[in-house]
């Protein structure tokens, strides 16, 4: 999958998500190895982005390959045990990045 897929599905299932009433977040997710790339998920009254640069003011920032993304979003492994195992890397507020993972486990 290319990364512009990537953002795509990215976006996809976003769509699906309530994000009514979440406080504000900023996730960068570094995908590494091959077709990686950055890009952010900003929630923000209600509404998000999902956008290809690095966000500086961020809460936290993910780091894990794409088939590893790719299985986070569609339910079939869990966040916290990839953190716990090494294979999703967190920098900054690792509550924000659990609460993003299970945000994404809530779409419809």
């Amino acid at each position: 999958m290319t990364f512009e897929e990537l953002l795509a599905k990215s976006r996809e299932t976003m769509d699906k998500v309530n994000i009514l009433g979440l406080p504000f977040m900023a996730i960068q997710v570094n995908i590494i190895g091959k077709n990686g790339g950055v890009f952010y998920v900003k929630i923000e009254n209600g509404k998000y982005e999902i956008e290809p640069y690095e966000y500086k003011d961020r809460s936290c920032a993910i780091s894990l390959e794409q088939h590893i993304f790719l299985k986070i979003l569609s339910g079939e492994l869990d966040p916290a045990e990839l953190y716990t195992t090494g294979k999703l890397k967190v920098v900054g507020d690792l509550a924000k990045a659990m609460e993003f993972a299970k945000l994404i486990k809530r779409k419809a």
